[in-house]
């Protein structure tokens, strides 16, 4: 039948072809959707978390020139952890302190893994451990010397932690830091991490 066929015959009746078409539609409409509901949920999982805590050196030459006691800070990617097979897991990380003319400052990024414990539904412990470059910048009196230098070296640290929700977890940790100048930074520190961001 030609085009002028159909038209003579009239407009075509939708009444009867609209459900069917619809349906398939719909149903087409639906596979590509879901795979990319599916997507979203999984990339909202992911976010950005800072932490904060303290920082205990644990060499006696640092802590009687710069105090017992430092501030640390950290940022690093966070997202929905579940108990799973170690992952990957990087992290950036601050430590310094400044006292009676002495200063330090350790700014590194770490790689490595991460496993997580227990069940979705209740308190997950987790272990860590991460090792990558450091920038240190020091200036520190040894006696009436004041010895001061800016070099590279490496930081790492073993974490154990506790996630408390999708967005808080506590954790403690040890920093191992290479040393500079006879100066060993290295310590321990106990903080927290807070999702601040999530996309």
């Amino acid at each position: 039948m030609t085009w002028l066929g159909a038209m003579e015959r009239g407009p075509v009746s939708f009444g009867s072809m609209a459900p069917a078409r619809f349906a398939a539609i719909a149903a087409f409409l639906t596979i590509l959707v879901n795979p990319a509901r599916s997507q979203a949920l999984e990339l909202s999982e992911y976010g950005l978390g800072i932490s904060f805590g303290a920082y205990f050196p644990q060499s006696r030459e640092v802590r009687d020139a710069l105090g017992g006691t430092w501030i640390s800070y950290g940022v690093s990617p966070m997202r929905r952890e579940h108990p799973s097979g170690w992952k990957f897991d990087i992290g950036f990380d601050y430590i310094g302190r400044s006292k009676n003319g002495n200063r330090v400052s350790v700014l590194g990024v770490g790689f490595g893994v991460r496993k997580v414990f227990g069940t979705a539904n209740e308190f997950r412990p987790y272990v860590a451990a991460h090792i990558g470059p450091a920038y240190q910048d020091y200036a520190i009196f040894r006696g009436a010397q004041r010895v001061a230098d800016r070099r590279f070296g490496l930081m790492g640290n073993l974490e154990v932690g506790v996630i408390i929700s999708d967005r808080l977890k506590i954790r403690a940790r040890y920093v191992p830091i290479s040393k500079s100048d006879g100066f060993d930074f290295s310590g321990f520190s106990i903080g927290v991490s807070y999702q601040v961001f999530r996309f």
